[in-house]
């Protein structure tokens, strides 16, 4: 692991217009690019835009070696950046995901992630994820939690304990929940002595805000507002080990602890 530098492509979505959403974020992984960005996050479904309706969502949804994946490859190899972003995927059995790819260097799919905490009207666009995936990155392992996934604290710490040391969250998070926003980010990298970047959307209903922050709970960039642009973030990713070596969470932990975590929550859905 080394020096990264993390740019948040916090974006203005074209709703259901995929050309332009991949024109937008082109250019703006080229502008990360120049600025020495090593990895681009987008927001949430910035493909399609996060506001689209059912039936235009399952017109444009697609396949996992569709236009948008290979767009995405293609301005990753092109730019040399990897690059995070989501799309709406058709799966094998045309049920449409919320997801997001990690594309590395080379225009390879490094890691994928979809959505299993969907938020209310999400329920009836789009079927659950079921699993919180960590994948090898050249700076390190990393995982992908999307918007809603990252205000559990299950996602975050499964994605320590497979040994991420980087959290990536494409997000459409709006404005009256913006205070959640920056605790969850902040929250989720001090827990879990880890990296937590998030994107979000520029428009009136989203909050903006996309920021980074590191192992000790700090936040070490972020945008002030709702504008379209590019936040830069350097990171120094041996921080998290230094981190877990001062402060034993992991080692400490009790799984007889987390039984009664899952007692509790079935209990609870029994009632």
């Amino acid at each position: 692991m080394r020096n990264v530098r993390i740019a948040l492509g916090q974006m203005r979505a074209v709703q259901g217009d995929t050309r332009a959403n991949m024109k937008k974020m082109e250019a703006m992984a080229a502008g990360a690019a120049a600025g020495g960005a090593d990895i681009i996050c987008f927001p949430e479904l910035s493909y399609t835009g996060y506001f689209v309706k059912k039936d235009r969502l399952l017109e444009i949804a697609e396949r996992e070696d569709g236009e948008f994946v290979r767009g995405i490859c293609e301005a990753a190899k092109k730019n040399g950046i990897c690059i995070v972003a989501g799309f709406a995927e058709r799966g094998d059995s045309n049920d449409i995901y919320n997801t997001a790819v990690f594309a590395d260097r080379q225009g390879k799919i490094a890691g994928k992630a979809r959505k299993v905490y969907l938020w209310k009207s999400e329920k009836k666009r789009f079927k659950q994820g079921e699993e919180f995936p960590v994948f090898e990155t050249e700076f390190g392992k990393a995982a992908i939690l999307i918007c809603y996934d990252l205000e559990f604290p299950e996602p975050a710490r499964i994605a320590a304990l497979k040994g991420a040391r980087m959290i990536f969250c494409p997000a459409a998070w709006s404005v009256p929940a913006r205070n959640r926003w920056d605790l969850d980010l902040k929250g989720s990298s001090l827990y879990n002595l880890l990296f937590t970047a998030g994107a979000n959307f520029a428009d009136e209903l989203c909050c903006g805000a996309s920021g980074v922050a590191g192992p000790d709970g700090r936040m070490i960039a972020q945008s002030p507002g709702q504008e379209e642009e590019l936040v830069f973030a350097d990171l120094d990713m041996e921080e998290a080990d230094r981190q877990r070596e001062n402060i034993p969470y992991f080692a400490d932990l009790d799984e007889g602890v987390l039984q009664q975590l899952a007692d509790a929550a079935r209990d609870y859905r029994t009632e």
